[in-house]
């Protein structure tokens, strides 16, 4: 997960911030049915961070 998210900085805090708290509220929605790491992913295109 932590090379994912230094993938997504590119050098830019506020993105890594933006996806931490998208992390916790879907999380929070799915009830830890799903992996982080597909969290953290979803997290990511939400924000617009994956292409």
């Amino acid at each position: 997960c932590l090379k994912f998210l230094q993938k997504i900085s590119q050098g830019n805090l506020r993105y890594i911030d933006k996806t931490l708290k998208s992390f916790y509220e879907i999380n929070s929605f799915f009830d830890k049915n799903k992996s982080q790491e597909y969290i953290l992913k979803l997290s990511a295109l939400e924000n617009g961070l994956l292409r």
